[in-house]
């Protein structure tokens, strides 16, 4: 059994960051402490954070459309290689995603997963996220119209709750609220997107079981004073969490100050919303049925519309930080612990004892440094 000591600035459950000692035992954090446990075992190991930098739980990615020249919706067998490349950004964990497709080709990607073999080194797909099809024709952003759709119950047989953990639906179609019902019934998390729903659909949709909403802002309806809207009510409502895009082109850093403020570190889910032009060069890319462009910071479908990020959670972070002046500590919560309770999922996102021994640790520059999954390191910067 591998043992060792992580020592030095440590991202406690509290959310605050201080000195202390992290022990790993397999895959278990089993001490949390302020003082150096007594050395044990012939093969103990200890892991100096460095100077000026952090140990946090490994990011968590609610929204990863593909990466690397991969798209997840039209190649779902590439989950697996992506997974691979993902602890270089300190994601140990993940959900990928599809965009709005026809409901028959979802299987193949629940098929994908199904199969797949976990390696050590990968980061962990926690299930798949569904963005669409149930999405409002009026803020279909990047996806393709031909494929949206209402909600109905019949459809449910296409969503095997062993595999999807997450849909993103708009709460004002037909039909939409006992589908939320059924999927929650079901044990899948739902949230709300592409919308143009008020603030009273909002409600009721968080009234219905909806927690959560994927990128703030975009595909979305605006806030007025007097005509709250969706923002207005994800921004007011405890029970709703939400998602930013850091990437310093869909949120201005202004506004991600502002709802960082707003919600609390327990409010936000930092995402990627990356998609195949990720860790790539500037080029035509797909997500989908689409074609889509990655030139200079943006990435977009041919009529200038975005089309997701080219970024990862590292740099989002990172962004939280140093564009929009949020502490660090936040900002890790964002893309750790607050993911996890958006998921439900027990054992993920803090440094506390009988949790999965799933690390990131930062250099001064929020640079990861050293990724831990399961209490292996996976990667390590030269």
């Amino acid at each position: 059994m591998v043992e060792f000591l992580v020592q030095g600035d440590l991202l406690w459950p509290d959310g605050q960051i201080r000195p202390g000692f992290l022990t790993v035992e397999g895959e278990k954090i089993v001490a949390l402490s302020e003082t150096e446990p007594p050395h044990q075992g012939p093969g103990y190991q200890v892991v100096q954070v460095p100077p000026g930098g952090v140990a946090a739980p490994g990011f968590i990615d609610l929204q990863l459309n593909g990466a690397f020249g991969h798209d997840f919706t039209g190649q779902p067998r590439q989950i697996a290689s992506v997974a691979r490349a993902l602890p270089r950004f300190g994601i140990t964990a993940f959900l990928p995603t599809l965009v709005s497709t026809p409901l028959e080709q979802y299987s193949a990607a629940i098929a994908a997963v199904k199969e797949m073999k976990r390696e050590p080194e990968m980061a962990a797909v926690l299930g798949l996220h569904l963005e669409g099809p149930y999405l409002n024709r009026a803020k279909a952003g990047s996806h393709a119209i031909p494929f949206l759709r209402q909600p109905a119950l019949e459809e449910l047989v296409y969503f095997d709750s062993s595999v999807i953990r997450l849909v993103t639906l708009a709460p004002e179609l037909p039909g939409a609220l006992p589908f939320i019902r059924s999927l929650r019934e079901r044990g899948i998390q739902v949230g709300i997107g592409h919308s143009t729903a008020t603030y009273e659909q909002t409600l009721a949709a968080a009234d219905a079981g909806v927690s959560w909403s994927t990128h703030l802002f975009n595909a979305m309806g605006p806030l007025h004073h007097r005509h709250p809207g969706i923002v207005g009510a994800l921004l007011a409502d405890e029970r709703l969490r939400l998602a930013l895009i850091a990437n310093n082109v869909h949120v201005h850093p202004a506004i991600l100050r502002l709802v960082a403020a707003a919600k609390g570190a327990s409010g936000v889910t930092l995402i990627s919303d990356a998609v195949a032009a990720a860790g790539m060069p500037q080029g035509k890319y797909t997500l989908g049925s689409q074609t889509i462009h990655f030139e200079a910071d943006s990435v977009r479908l041919n009529n200038g519309t975005l089309a997701g990020s080219m970024i990862m959670l590292d740099r989002a972070v990172y962004n939280m930080v140093h564009l929009a002046g949020r502490p660090p500590a936040e900002a890790l919560q964002m893309a750790s612990a607050t993911p996890a309770l958006v998921l439900q999922a027990p054992g993920r996102g803090q440094l506390t004892p009988g949790y999965q021994a799933d690390l990131v640790i930062l250099d001064p520059g929020l640079k990861v440094w050293m990724t831990i999954i399961k209490g292996r390191v996976v990667y390590q910067a030269s």
